[in-house]
């Protein structure tokens, strides 16, 4: 079984996460780097604000790991077993993105993301159906 759902340091769903991983479910993140339309649109009603590759804690494990803040994101998805599968048609972020495998943060670097807790759900289903399905 797998379940793709909006996940990342802004929508760190930690009770969802361990209920999957207590019945076998793979878990796939959706906006895995926090970016995509429903962000873009939202980073500019916000004048850039919750722009996650501005975010001064990933800015920070950045420089100390000497990596990029998507490849700071997408290690951090995958140290916690969620698959993420960032879209691009850029080869260069194509390459960037598969440099996030080869580093390991230290344990409290993990941690500190899964604490960002600003619980911004970027994705609506309203936006993509025209209606509220979830009431």
């Amino acid at each position: 079984m797998v379940n793709e759902v909006e996940f990342h340091p802004y929508y760190y769903q930690e009770n969802l996460k361990k209920f999957c991983e207590k019945e076998n479910i793979a878990l796939i993140a959706y906006y895995p780097l926090a970016r995509g339309n429903g962000a873009r649109k939202f980073i500019l009603e916000n004048e850039g604000k919750m722009d996650a590759f501005k975010e001064n804690n990933i800015l920070k494990l950045s420089d100390k790991y000497k990596k990029t803040p998507a490849q700071i994101i997408i290690n951090w998805e995958i140290s916690q077993g969620i698959i993420s599968i960032p879209g691009t048609s850029n080869i260069e972020h194509f390459i960037e993105n598969f440099e996030a495998l080869d580093f390991k943060m230290d344990d409290e670097d993990y941690k500190s993301l899964c604490s960002e807790g600003k619980k911004m759900k970027f994705c609506d289903c309203r936006r993509f159906f025209g209606m509220n399905i979830m009431s």
